[in-house]
């Protein structure tokens, strides 16, 4: 039988070689050596190993998981250490009604089971990825709406309290620019243009990292900055100097887009013996892909259809996600019906509607298993330059969307109903901006919107400038002020979208 065998470092090329398992001093072997270091005799054939070889020298000399994990770095790392700081610098008293802006919020974002922070315990709550990058989208508005005037703003100095706010601003920025990927259907050729590159990524970042080191050094910001003085935050610029220039873009190495897979890749990486279990995992991986690419069509791999009725490959194959991308679902009206109408609705729908033909009235709209709408809701769209409808929302076709101008504009959701063709139809107002964050809504306005699959749910988090109240831990019931904060693809919402 063969054995395996290794050179002991420092030996010269003429000198002896040693056996894996030739007895050293005190009886130990170098196998005995290895494994006390964490490592193994063939731990260079593993997965990473083999990926650092492949990519150029330096990308892995830093923590090991920045290439095939920037999501945990960003969001269970660095996101959660300035949240901690950011709840400790909040005083004791409005610590709740930060912890209740936050949950309204992401409960408005579909989240309405989660909670970031424990107001009994003091400390933030166990989350996963996407529940963080939520957090992250929402946090830094959630924090302005609810602390007094007095808090945020004290003259004549800066309070470390602004400073951590301050982080967090110049953090959430950043992994907008950063994860933002516009594409010209949906966001106009001018987002396309104006994305920044790697150059503008690299300077953000070292700027971010420039006004962490400053306060740090601030002594009375010492006790809630210190939360950011972990690895995750110094392995951040090995993102930008050695995997955007590679990749381009975070896109291409991102896992959020896997987070439903990435989990039985977990198991059986924990379920394996202790050897090699990257390998193993990415095996696994090879098994779900084969089945991801029989589920686009069986008779393309020569497989017969009868093959695929058995009922654990039928399971499978329910369970696979195919490696294309499919044409978008088209939304439909829910079941809900609704049964107040406003007027203005009445009057845009009979004017588009034959007469004689009954309006469906519904209290929302779907599409596929995820989005879902409803009377209240903020949606986006790409409109022309210059236009503005009378009785309908214009929407920019393709060769308009690729013209210089075309800009996504915001609607407050007021009714749908299906047409005579079956397509799903919204009443909607617009939201006119009244300042270089704030939007107000036209109530006076009502137009009729076709949702198409350019058509995306955002949305709008009232502004609360003092005359909001807590309504209950999870509510706020809001003032008269109508003002609003608006979040899009721009913005991160759907968290970490592209």
């Amino acid at each position: 039988m063969a054995t395996n065998r290794c050179r002991v470092a420092g030996v010269a090329d003429d000198e002896e070689e040693v056996h894996e398992n030739s007895a050293l001093e005190d009886g130990c072997t170098v196998a005995d050596g290895l494994r006390l270091l964490g490592m193994r005799s063939d731990t260079d054939t593993s997965v990473f190993h083999e990926w650092s070889a492949a990519l150029p020298a330096g990308t892995f000399d830093a923590y090991r998981s920045v290439v095939p994990a920037p999501d945990h770095l960003f969001f269970n790392g660095v996101t959660v250490n300035i949240m901690r700081g950011c709840m400790q610098a909040v005083p004791g008293a409005d610590r709740e009604l930060v912890s209740c802006s936050l949950r309204e919020a992401l409960a408005l974002s579909g989240l309405r089971r989660t909670r970031p922070y424990n107001v009994k315990s003091g400390h933030l709550n166990s989350l996963t990825k996407s529940e963080w990058s939520a957090v992250l989208t929402v946090a830094p508005v959630c924090f302005q709406r609810a602390l007094p005037t007095a808090v945020l703003q004290v003259r004549d100095r800066e309070t470390p309290l602004q400073v951590v706010l301050s982080i967090l601003e110049k953090f959430c920025s950043l992994v907008r620019a950063t994860y933002f990927y516009p594409r010209v259907v949906l966001d106009g050729a001018d987002a396309c243009h104006s994305a920044p590159n790697v150059d503008v990524l690299q300077r953000q970042a070292s700027a971010f990292l420039a006004f962490v080191d400053t306060s740090m050094r601030r002594r009375d910001c010492v006790p809630f900055v210190s939360c950011l003085d972990k690895p995750n935050l110094h392995r951040l610029r090995e993102v930008y100097s050695f995997v955007l220039p590679r990749f381009l873009h975070i896109r291409h190495v991102r896992e959020l887009f896997f987070e439903s897979a990435h989990q039985p890749l977990k198991q059986a990486a924990l379920s394996g013996n202790g050897h090699d279990d990257a390998r193993r995992a990415f095996s696994r991986m090879l098994e779900t892909e084969s089945f991801s690419r029989v589920a686009t069509d069986p008779a393309k791999f020569n497989l017969p259809q009868h093959y695929c009725e058995h009922p654990g490959i039928s399971k499978q194959l329910k369970e696979a996600a195919a490696l294309y991308t499919r044409v978008g679902q088209e939304w439909r009206v829910a079941s809900g019906v609704l049964v107040e109408i406003p007027e203005a609705a009445r009057a845009v729908a009979a004017h588009h509607c034959s007469a004689g033909y009954e309006i469906p009235w519904r209290k929302g709209a779907t599409r596929g298993n995820s989005d879902y709408i409803r009377v209240g809701d903020t949606v986006s769209v790409l409109c022309p330059r210059d236009r503005e409808g009378i009785w309908m929302v214009p929407v920019a076709s393709p060769e308009e969307a690729a013209e210089h101008g075309a800009a996504v504009r915001f609607f407050r959701t007021n009714a749908f109903y299906a047409s005579v063709s079956g397509h799903a139809i919204a009443l909607v107002h617009p939201f006119l901006r009244s300042d270089a964050d704030l939007w107000t809504v036209d109530v006076s306005r009502t137009l009729s919107l076709t949702l198409s699959s350019c058509v995306r749910r955002s949305l709008a988090l009232h502004a609360c400038e003092g005359d909001c109240d807590m309504a209950s831990a999870s509510t706020i019931q809001h003032g008269a002020a109508g003002e609003w904060h608006l979040f899009g693809r721009a913005s991160l919402y759907p968290a970490v979208s592209g």
